[in-house]
């Protein structure tokens, strides 16, 4: 095929390929939606239990942190780093327990609830523009592994650092900087072996540690689930340290980590 016809073939194709690419989303984010209203499943995530059989099955990695999160009863002024937790169906569920919430992202991502007396700030994980101690609950979903990565996709014109795992030990040490003695750090992360993506990466166990080190908690606490096929299953560190990340834009695997101050 000569070159102009598959450019051609190629553009033709976009739409097609967009809109599975939506179907997909919507599909994952009514999965999120169902299960923020599983109490049972709640319960488990919230005492690291075995998951009922079949939970969450089909979904991405976000069937499993924004349940989660949920489960661990944020409250106070909180902070969402990343902007994972901007979406009306996750603020309706979370909302309601908190005195105030906060969303820090690079720019402005095309969303915005300001009429939910929600704090927008745009700003660098690595330098927020918040005093010392200032939240209850900062919650980073999915976000830490994007940190000294190719962020052009998500506005950011600064080129890749030749070092992300430093670029991560700074944004979690000023995440601790803005956190309340006794406060709550969560914290979501792919997982499995070591993998380094355009624009992510995925943590090992290696990674998890240098990550928890970095903010000096007085405890901690890792959960580590994976999708099995037929749905999420509780693991741990070890068993899911072959985790791939997978070609269709999902974890095999995800730790959730929490912090406390």
């Amino acid at each position: 095929m000569p070159n102009g016809t598959r450019a051609l073939a190629a553009r033709a194709l976009r739409p097609a390929i967009q809109a599975r690419a939506n179907r997909i989303l919507r599909r994952r984010q009514a999965l999120v939606t169902r299960e923020l209203s599983n109490a049972d499943a709640l319960e488990r995530l919230a005492a690291a239990a075995p998951l009922p059989t079949g939970y969450g099955a089909g979904g991405n990695e976000r069937v499993i942190e924004i349940p989660w999160l949920l489960a661990q009863r944020p409250h106070g002024k909180m902070l969402d780093a990343g902007s994972a937790l901007n979406h009306t169906e996750y603020l309706d569920q979370l909302q309601p327990s908190l005195e105030a919430l906060h969303i820090v992202t690079l720019v402005y991502e095309g969303a915005a609830s300001p009429e939910r007396d929600i704090s927008y700030v745009y700003a660098d994980l690595r330098a927020l523009p918040y005093a010392d101690e200032y939240f209850d609950t900062i919650a980073c979903i999915s976000t830490l592994e994007h940190v000294g990565m190719d962020n052009t996709g998500y506005g950011s014109d600064a080129p890749p650092s030749s070092d992300p795992a430093r670029e991560v030990d700074l944004a979690v040490a000023e995440l601790a900087r803005v956190l309340k003695k006794g406060g709550r750090l969560f914290v979501t992360v792919p997982y499995g072996r070591h993998e380094d993506h355009p624009t992510f990466r995925q943590f090992d166990r290696h990674d998890l540690e240098r990550l928890v080190a970095a903010a000096e908690p007085a405890r901690t606490a890792i959960s580590v689930y994976r999708d099995r096929g037929d749905g999420w299953a509780l693991s741990d560190l070890e068993e899911a340290s072959d985790a791939s990340y997978r070609t269709d834009f999902a974890a095999e695997a995800v730790a959730c980590i929490s912090l406390t101050r």
